[in-house]
């Protein structure tokens, strides 16, 4: 239940800076304008002294901006009605602004586009809304430079006609590292002040390897997975033949080391090793890439990776390790 608020409390005084945003941002009706996104006037950027100035005051909003939707997560996630409703307006507000940006920066939006998986878009259930949202995406070429992006109809799927498991971790890899490489920079800069660095000295070094990673290319993808395998170590606290949905992935390996003469018996030891090994592989599979190399940066190809790696497992199983 809301608790009552009493008539002090509901007229209290807001900052002088708050009513100015909130009158600029909210006190205004929207207008009738056929391309209302496209055509809005984007108001100019303040002036800053320095780069420097203005890279701390943009990590500063970053920070401001994230606390407040935060606690606006925090409210809605309790069942607060009115939170949620905010929360809402103010993501499609900034989806329906990205929306737009789009066209009156084509060139800039396509750069970030290309490099993501996944991309905010206002939906609806209208066929005509929902052709135009797709328009936008290739418009935007959402994906073109992801490993994991295909047109293909049946591109990583299994027998069920859905998302193979082994596909739907090897997305989870590549967002995981994504999503490093995007906020780590602003984590490494606020470290910079003493009382944060104990914080960044705690981030685990595969997150931290993330920022040196090159563009992922079809030559540079085992250095991506390597990485990214590290993640779903961590994640599956180091076994991630413990996880059923993965374990399926390499079960029929467990014997593996009895059929090629390493061992006589395997022991469940070996097993989890053979295991293991098979669901690396598998989802290292998906990584594969269907588009060619355009960043010129050269590297390990996966098909080498692959080989190096069953090499190392086997010698693994010679030094006594399995």
């Amino acid at each position: 239940m809301r608790k009552h608020q009493t008539k002090s409390e509901k007229h209290a005084p807001l900052p002088e800076k708050t009513v100015k945003h909130m009158r600029r941002t909210w006190m205004h009706h929207t207008p009738f304008v056929m391309e209302y996104c496209k055509d809005v006037k984007d108001k100019a950027p303040p002036q800053y002294q320095s780069a420097e100035v203005k890279q701390q005051a943009l990590i500063k909003a970053t920070g401001e901006a994230s606390r407040m939707i935060g606690e606006l997560q925090a409210n809605a996630a309790a069942g607060d009605e009115d939170a949620m409703r905010m929360l809402v307006t103010l993501l499609q507000d900034a989806v329906d602004w990205l929306y737009g940006v789009s066209y009156r920066q084509p060139e800039l939006m396509r750069k970030i586009a290309r490099q993501r998986f996944h991309w905010p878009v206002v939906w609806t259930r209208h066929p005509q809304f929902e052709k135009d949202s797709l328009e936008y995406l290739e418009q935007i070429q959402l994906g073109e430079d992801c490993r994991h992006y295909s047109k293909s109809k049946v591109w990583g799927k299994g027998w069920g006609g859905k998302i193979s498991v082994a596909t739907q971790w090897a997305i989870g890899l590549r967002a995981t590292i994504e999503a490093n490489k995007t906020r780590l920079p602003i984590a490494h800069l606020i470290s910079q002040h003493e009382e944060l660095k104990t914080e960044w000295e705690a981030i685990p070094q595969w997150a931290k390897d993330c920022l040196t990673l090159p563009p992922l290319t079809k030559d540079t993808a085992a250095q991506w997975f390597e990485i990214g395998w590290q993640a779903i170590l961590e994640h599956t606290k180091g076994h991630p033949e413990d996880v059923p949905e993965l374990r399926q992935l390499g079960e029929h390996r467990a014997n593996h080391s009895e059929h090629t003469g390493q061992q006589s018996m395997a022991t469940a030891r070996t097993a989890r090793v053979n295991i293991r090994a098979r669901i690396k592989e598998r989802i290292a599979d998906p990584c594969r890439a269907e588009d060619k190399d355009q960043s010129g940066i050269k590297g390990e190809s996966l098909a080498s990776w692959r080989k190096k790696h069953r090499e190392r497992t086997k010698q693994g199983f010679r030094d006594g390790l399995g």
